[in-house]
C-alpha cells in the first residue's frame, strides 16, 4: 500500500512536474510483501485507516500544512527520478565519501566523515550536536543527557532543516546507489573491523581475500555503500529522540502575522512534520538498493526499516501523549469568572484545540482510530452509537465545555445575563467551526448550532417578553402584579430600567449583535406599537421609531 503512494504520484508526475520512480508490479509485491514482515504491519482488511498501521501511515502523507508561517513549506517534494539524475560530480562525491567512510580505521573517523556532509552539504550544522547519541538494546537510540540540554533552545526552524536533510538524503542515496555494486562479499566484510577485537586471536587474511577487500576499498561496493546508508540514517534518528521528548515550553519558533501557538502544539506541528518525513522515507529504503540485494545488503535494508519503523510509532505515541495532555490541562482549567457576557477564557482554548484537531484531521483521527482499537494512552473517547473515535473525542470536549458554561451562567445574579454568557460563548464555537465541511465534524457542528438557537430563544423570553406582557392589561403578569402603574408606565418604567442595564451588556460578534437587536425588536416594537394605536396614545413617552433606535444601542458594552 506504501508503494501504490509511489505510483500514484509518477501517473500524475507530469501534471505536478515533479519527477518519480516508476515500480515494477512484481517488485512492487515483494517489496510490500518484505516490508509488511519486518514491520509487523498489514495493509490487507477494508483499508480504513483506523484499522491497520499501514494505513495510518498513508493518512499522514496527505497531511495539510498547520503552521502559522503559510508561505514556508515544511515538507518539499522528493524527487525520486531515476539514478541517471545525479551529476558527475555528485557521483563522485558520494563515492569518495563512501570510500572515506568504509576505509575509516575507528568509530570516531567514520563519525567525522558522515558530520562534514551533515554540516557542508545537508546544512546541519547548528544541529550537529544533537546527532549523536547511545545505541539501546533493541537497536533504537537515545539521547545522552548532555544534548539534551543543549537542545533545550531547539527553533522550529532547526526541524525544518532536519527535515530537508532528511529528504536530501534519501534523494542521493535512490540516486547514486548504482554505482555501488551488490558483490555481497560472503565471509570477508571490508573496512568493517571491530576494534575491540583481540589482536591476539586474529588470524592473518588469505591473500585472495586481501586483494579483494583492497580492490573494493578503492571501489566501494553495495554492502559498503549500505553500512553508509545505515550510520547515516542512524545519527539523523537520534534528532527524532530529542524531539519525541522535547517540553514544548523550550521551542522557539519564529514569529508570523497570525501570532504563535501555544507551547504544545509548536511541538505537535513540529512532530507531524517529523512524522511526514519518515513516512516518505520508509519506502524509499527499499527502492534505494538493488534488486534482488545480497543478503548482508538485505540485513542492513531490514534493520533500516525496522528503526524507521520504530521511529515513525515513536513519534505517533510522542504526538497522541502530547494532545492527551493538552487535552487534560485545559479541561482542568478553574480560573474564577466574574459575572460577564464576554468569551471565557476557556472557550477559547477549548476551539483552539477543537480547530487545530479539525486542520489536522487526516494525521490525528489516524492516531486516535489506532489508540481507540489498541487502548493506548491514558484517555481513549468513548465510540457509542457508530460515531468514530475523533467525532467522539470532539462531542466530549464540546460537552465538557457546554457544562462549564451551564455552571459559570447559574452563578449570575442575573438569569439574563446568564443566557447571554451563554449565547456568547456558543456562538463563538460555532463561528470557530463555521468554515469546516459537515462531513469533517458531522456531529459536533449540527448540536452546537442548536444551542445558539435555544440560548438565544431563552435569553429573549428571559429578557423581554415579561415587559411586553405588561401591554396585555391582565393585573396578574409577573412585572405588572400588585402596582398601581398602568400598563404603558410600567411597560415604560421597565423598558428604561432594561435598555439602562443591557446597553453595557457586550454581544462581540458583529451579525449575532445585529441578529439579536433585530429579534428583540422584531419581539417588542409590534406590540409596542399596536398597544398605542387600539389605547389612542398621543403621547407616549417613546414613539415606536425611537424605540426601535434604542434597541439598535444594545450590546455594545
Amino acid at each position: 500500500m506504501l508503494l501504490e503512494l509511489e505510483l500514484d504520484r509518477e501517473r500524475t508526475g507530469e501534471e505536478d512536474g515533479t519527477d518519480h520512480v516508476v515500480v515494477d508490479p512484481e517488485q512492487q509485491t515483494k517489496i510490500a510483501s518484505r516490508m509488511d514482515q519486518v514491520t509487523g504491519s498489514s495493509c490487507s482488511g477494508n483499508g480504513t485507516a483506523a484499522t491497520t498501521r499501514c494505513a495510518s501511515r498513508l493518512s499522514f502523507v496527505s497531511i495539510e500544512e498547520t503552521d502559522n508561517n503559510k508561505d514556508t513549506k515544511f515538507v518539499e517534494p522528493i524527487n525520486t527520478k531515476p539514478r541517471k539524475e545525479a551529476t558527475t560530480a555528485a557521483k563522485e562525491k558520494m563515492k569518495q565519501m563512501v570510500h572515506e567512510f568504509s576505509a575509516a580505521s575507528s568509530s570516531s573517523s567514520r563519525c567525522s566523515v558522515l558530520e562534514r556532509w551533515f554540516a557542508e552539504e545537508l546544512g546541519l550544522e547548528r544541529i550537529l550536536h544533537h546527532l549523536t547519541g547511545t545505541t539501546d538494546g533493541a537497536g533504537g537510540s537515545t539521547a545522552s543527557t548532555g544534548s539534551r540540554e543543549q537542545l533545550a533552545h531547539c527553533s522550529s526552524d532547526d526541524a525544518r532543516s532536519w527535515i530537508r536533510a532528511l529528504d536530501k538524503i534519501m534523494q542521493t542515496i535512490h540516486s547514486t546507489s548504482s554505482l555501488f555494486p551488490d558483490h555481497g562479499l560472503p565471509g570477508c566484510i571490508c573496512g568493517e573491523e571491530e576494534e575491540e577485537e583481540d589482536e591476539d586471536e586474529e588470524e592473518e587474511e588469505p591473500s585472495s581475500c586481501r586483494s579483494t577487500c583492497l580492490q573494493v576499498q578503492q571501489h566501494p561496493c553495495g554492502f559498503q555503500f549500505a553500512r553508509f546508508t545505515q550510520e547515516t540514517m542512524s545519527r539523523m534518528l537520534f534528532f527524532v529522540d530529542f524531539i519525541a521528548a522535547l517540553d514544548p515550553r523550550s521551542i522557539i519558533t519564529r514569529v508570523s502575522a497570525n501570532g504563535v501557538p501555544p507551547a504544545p502544539y509548536r511541538k505537535i506541528n513540529i512532530l507531524m512534520r517529523v512524522r511526514v518525513a519518515l513516512s516518505r522515507a520508509l519506502p524509499l529504503i527499499r527502492l534505494s538498493f538493488h534488486s534482488p540485494p545480497s543478503a548482508q545488503v538485505e540485513t542492513i535494508q531490514d534493520e533500516l526499516t525496522t528503526l524507521l519503523s520504530a521511529k515513525e510509532q515513536k513519534v505517533r505515541h510522542a504526538i497522541w501523549t502530547t494532545l492527551e495532555d493538552t487535552r487534560t490541562c485545559i479541561l482542568m482549567d478553574s480560573t474564577p469568572q466574574e459575572p460577564s457576557s464576554d468569551i471565557l477564557k476557556l472557550t477559547r482554548s477549548i476551539m483552539f484545540h477543537i480547530t487545530f484537531l479539525l486542520d489536522n484531521y487526516s494525521a490525528v483521527a489516524a492516531i486516535l482510530s489506532e489508540a481507540a482499537i489498541l487502548g493506548n494512552g491514558k484517555y481513549v473517547p468513548e465510540t457509542t452509537r457508530g460515531a468514530r473515535p475523533f467525532d467522539s473525542m470532539l462531542m466530549e470536549m464540546a460537552y465538557s465545555l457546554q457544562q462549564k458554561l451551564l455552571s459559570i451562567s447559574k452563578s449570575f445574579p442575573d438569569q439574563g445575563l446568564g443566557f447571554l454568557f451563554l449565547l456568547n460563548n456558543t456562538n463563538f464555537m460555532m463561528q470557530q467551526l463555521h468554515s469546516y465541511f459537515l462531513n469533517i465534524a458531522p456531529l459536533l457542528i449540527p448540536a452546537i448550532k442548536d444551542k445558539v438557537e435555544g440560548y438565544m430563544d431563552s435569553y429573549i423570553q428571559d429578557s423581554w417578553a415579561p415587559m411586553l406582557s405588561c401591554l396585555s392589561n391582565h393585573p396578574n403578569t409577573p412585572l405588572c402584579f400588585m402596582t398601581n402603574y398602568s400598563p404603558l408606565s410600567k411597560f415604560e418604567s421597565e423598558l428604561q430600567k432594561i435598555y439602562t442595564t443591557q446597553r453595557q451588556w457586550k454581544v462581540p460578534h458583529p451579525e449575532l449583535r445585529k441578529t439579536l437587536r433585530k429579534a428583540i425588536t422584531d419581539k417588542i416594537v409590534p406590540g409596542y406599537k399596536k398597544y398605542i394605536e387600539d389605547n389612542d396614545v398621543t403621547t407616549p413617552k417613546f414613539t415606536p421609531q425611537e424605540l426601535q433606535e434604542m434597541l439598535q444601542e444594545l450590546f455594545e458594552g
